[in-house]
């Protein structure tokens, strides 16, 4: 296991800040920036096949498959108050076949938190075996971006976009406030797929040559797909699509509230051939 952990904080020099009032820079905006971090590398030894969990509240959460058996963990911390890293704790738990990370706050009911609010944000960049497992990579206030992994993928956020990139199996993808992205390489492995968000738009692409049942549904937005796939407009709002690929197999359900969906056929051109506002 690598262990390295890095303190920093920056600051403008008094030269500098000097300069800033000479041109007449608005040195508040400036100094803003200047925040405390703290760095966390390590490396576990994962199976292939082993399951990874994450737990985030606020911050970008990135995960890549590479082909090697260890896991690296990249995480930065970052806050306005140096007190507020010490605070937050990354908490990670290695067993035999699986991984689990969690970014932990105080607690919400003590006296300390409620007379400051914690504004540590935490970035984490994971390196995983391609084969492995997404139990639950989940956030509160942030983006989720996954390329690369050929395990299950579970994913969840409030706040944030999803995307996922490169999927061959189970996949299951959803926000409250974000648009949902997923692209698959193959279906021939996968018996279901799930994309949802309430605010923001949810697409899906898959092989042109795809084996699968399509459905969708939105209230406000447009429905975008390729052919054969069709749109249904409700009055006086709302539209859905259900339609089949090929022989059928694959369970693939997209849904928005407010949001556009758009279902492509990788090779099929640009535009898709089926609009409902057509």
């Amino acid at each position: 296991m690598d262990r390295f952990a890095r303190r920093t904080y920056a600051i403008a020099s008094s030269a500098l800040v000097a300069g800033m009032f000479a041109i007449g820079v608005d040195t508040t905006s400036v100094l803003a920036r200047d925040q405390f971090q703290e760095e966390l590398h390590q490396t576990h030894r994962l199976a292939p096949d082993g399951r990874i969990e994450l737990s985030n509240v606020n911050g970008k959460i990135v995960v890549n498959g590479w082909d090697g058996d260890e896991v690296k963990i990249d995480a930065v911390k970052r806050a306005d108050r140096e007190e507020d890293l010490g605070a937050v704790k990354i908490e990670i738990d290695p067993e035999v076949g699986r991984l689990s990370i969690k970014t932990k706050y105080p607690d919400s009911r003590s006296g300390w938190l409620k007379s400051k609010r914690n504004t540590t944000v935490v970035d984490y960049t994971l390196t995983v075996p391609r084969q492995v497992r997404l139990d639950k990579v989940s956030n509160v206030n942030g983006s989720i971006e996954v390329e690369g992994v050929r395990g299950e993928v579970n994913l969840s956020t409030v706040n944030g976009s999803l995307s996922a990139e490169g999927l061959v199996s189970e996949t299951s993808i959803s926000s409250v406030n974000g648009k949902v992205e997923a692209v698959l390489e193959r279906l021939d492995t996968v018996k279901s797929v799930t994309i949802s968000t309430v605010n923001g738009k949810a697409s899906v692409t898959i092989p042109q040559s795809s084996d699968a049942e399509v459905s969708a549904s939105t209230v406000n937005g447009s429905i975008t797909a390729d052919q054969p796939l069709t749109v249904k407009k409700h009055w006086p709002v709302g539209r859905e699509l259900s339609g089949t690929l090929g022989t059928g197999g694959t369970r693939i359900k997209l849904s928005t509230v407010n949001g556009a969906i758009a279902v492509r056929l990788a090779g099929n051109g640009r535009r898709p051939a089926a609009e409902a506002d057509r």
